[in-house]
């Protein structure tokens, strides 16, 4: 997708947000596993491969809490004569105070050093268009507990828990934070309070594995969702390595 205005000007995001996507996954040459979900505005919208959908779905979920003000996959063009690299990011996504994000959702293992050199290149061209760039793998912020954390709430967010247990989660933690164990002796189970954190309206940590001791808030910041907004290319070797170490740990 080409347009006349600048890369990451106020009118090329306008133009980007409001126009399908670059690549039609039914036209695709290369087999993948796809994954659809209808968005909150009631679009469907098709993710290729499960990192990309576990993505889409933590987006979406921070969306509904008044985190991101909008999101699109597939979303737009970079080529080599204009910007020195030809690639299609994986996502795009701003917030309510301005800030765009572009966001490449890749496998770890298959990040060799050609990969990561375009990867920079990319990187180079977002950047210098005013835009954050951010490499999220399965090691980090897409580890096997967040995607895990998502499945569940994605699963319960659209299952039958009446919507009122869900507002009296949250009203039961407006005034102070309540943990999963304080919630439960209130009758509010496991199921409740997930459900609750998909529609943004109670708010948990979603990078470490939930337990009674897991504290539930009204703060968003509860969430932890800014250390996603710095995942630079560059600091994919310190992830990895900081996982295998801890692995080795474990062995």
């Amino acid at each position: 997708m080409t347009t006349r205005y600048p890369l990451g000007s106020p009118q090329w995001l306008e133009h980007v947000f409001g126009s399908a996507p670059t690549r039609d996954p039914n036209g695709r040459s290369r087999p993948t596993q796809r994954y659809l979900e209808r968005d909150q505005d009631g679009s469907v919208s098709v993710a290729e491969g499960g990192n990309a959908a576990t993505a889409r779905s933590l987006l979406n979920t921070m969306r509904k809490a008044g985190l991101v003000k909008r999101l699109k996959l597939e979303p737009f063009d970079l080529n080599r004569v204009d910007h020195g690299v030809d690639a299609t990011p994986d996502i795009l996504f701003q917030f309510h105070d301005g800030r765009v994000f572009v966001v490449e959702v890749k496998a770890s293992k298959y990040l060799t050093d050609e990969k990561l050199s375009k990867l920079r290149h990319v990187e180079a061209a977002v950047k210098s268009a005013g835009m954050t760039y951010l490499l999220w793998t399965d090691v980090w912020p897409l580890s096997s507990v967040v995607w895990r954390q998502i499945r569940e709430l994605r699963r319960l967010g659209s299952s039958d828990v009446p919507y009122d247990r869900i507002l009296e989660v949250a009203e039961r933690v407006i005034d102070s934070p309540k943990t999963m164990h304080d919630l439960r002796k209130m009758g509010f189970y496991r199921q409740f309070v997930l459900a609750a954190v998909w529609e943004g309206r109670a708010h948990v940590d979603l990078f470490s594995p939930i337990t009674d001791s897991t504290i539930v808030s009204s703060n968003p910041a509860y969430r932890r969702f800014e250390a996603l907004l710095s995942a630079p290319v560059g600091g994919h070797s310190w992830f990895t390595s900081l996982t295998e170490a801890f692995v080795s740990q474990e062995d």
